[in-house]
């Protein structure tokens, strides 16, 4: 499987369980784990689907403001606090958020966005 079709999987997000890959499944995962998957169909809905991974789109700066922005709302509303515009938790984006900026890193396309 190609990363393009690992990202199609993760957009497959389906009312309030998210389409875990079968191989996912298998391994018995923790449904909490694999909260990325709301987050990324949230933004795949609202800014177009896989739209995070294209050179430029997100840099680090955002990143890191976005990651210290749904923690800090987490630390002052509570862990279950929830987005108010996705309905999701504030810690679920910023779990999310730490994952796109690895990603990005690892393939090299993250800029600093000084």
């Amino acid at each position: 499987m190609n990363s393009i079709e690992e990202m199609q999987l993760v957009m497959r997000y389906l009312g309030e369980q998210p389409n875990i890959p079968t191989e996912l499944q298998a391994a018995s995962y923790p449904e909490e784990f694999l909260s990325c998957y709301k987050v990324l169909d949230f933004g795949a809905t609202k800014y177009g689907a896989n739209s995070w991974l294209k050179a430029g789109v997100i840099n680090e700066k955002d990143c890191f403001a976005s990651i210290n922005r749904h923690i800090a709302a987490a630390m002052t509303q509570g862990v279950l606090a929830t987005d108010d515009e996705s309905k999701l938790l504030h810690l679920e984006h910023a779990a999310c958020r730490i994952n796109m900026l690895i990603t990005l890193a690892k393939r090299g396309v993250l800029s600093s966005g000084a």
